[in-house]
């Protein structure tokens, strides 16, 4: 096993739009304001949460998520850098404890459909490829593009399994990688890792947190904002707060 190889791959295929010169890109957003958090990773949930492109995303127990620039390894934080530079964010990184798998979140304020997205990230990251096969599909019930290729780093070969999805404005590339050998072994926690992706609201600000949840129970959340799977409700406080609960649980929501 080669985990230094296997994290080199961090430089592969993180070519972004602003690259290729046609690419059309989104009028900027006012930025949020300070007191409302983009990024969280609650380690004892294990959640992702991004309520800046409106999405959340649950890991395993075995993995390390580093979900701001400046708690990224170095090596990390370099390409996070020219991400940033060209127009795009590196919005977190994570690998599991044995070094042996890896993930990439970037997101790009593009607001292409997924298809026009893929031709041209596939366009501008042509001389990497080695091997290419994707297809259209969903997650969380939003079509995404599903992509397995293969490509180079320190001379061994690495095997990704990336989802691309639009949100709102942002187009956003979910890359998992590993060795070649170890991938049909792995394929199955990588999907199961996309299966607990949730749609949340974009641009979130505590003033537009106005939902409430009654639970079977009798407890009542107000002030919440709320996303669906299809097991699963995930409440979200004005504060940053993230909770996950089983629908069975859930009595209604009232909006």
């Amino acid at each position: 096993m080669k985990p230094c190889v296997l994290a080199l791959a961090l430089a592969l295929l993180f070519c972004v739009l602003p690259g290729c010169s046609s690419a059309p890109r989104a009028p900027a957003a006012p930025a949020a304001p300070a007191s409302a958090p983009q990024d969280t990773y609650d380690a004892a949930k294990r959640l992702y949460v991004n309520q800046g492109i409106g999405f959340s995303l649950e890991f395993p127990q075995s993995w390390m998520v580093f979900e701001s620039e400046e708690k990224m390894p170095p090596q990390a934080q370099n390409y996070a850098r020219k991400i940033r530079e060209s127009g795009g964010e590196m919005i977190f990184v994570a690998q599991n404890r044995a070094n042996t798998m890896y993930l990439r979140g970037i997101a790009e304020e593009t607001a292409l459909d997924p298809d026009a997205y893929f031709n041209i990230i596939q366009e501008v990251n042509q001389k990497e490829l080695l091997e290419s096969a994707h297809e259209t599909t969903e997650v969380a019930g939003e079509k995404a593009i599903r992509w397995i290729y293969e490509a180079e780093a320190g001379g061994t070969r690495i095997k990704f399994l990336e989802y691309q999805v639009r949100r709102d404005r942002y187009n956003v590339r979910l890359s998992f990688w590993t060795l070649p050998s170890l991938f049909n072994s792995y394929e199955r926690e990588f999907e199961s890792m996309m299966k607990t992706f949730l749609i949340l609201g974009a641009g979130r600000v505590p003033g537009s947190f106005t939902e409430t949840v009654v639970f079977r129970d009798g407890r009542v959340m107000r002030g919440v904002k709320t996303a669906v799977s299809s097991d699963s409700l995930m409440v979200v406080t004005s504060s940053g707060e993230s909770f996950v609960f089983p629908k069975s649980q859930v009595l209604r929501v009232e909006r």
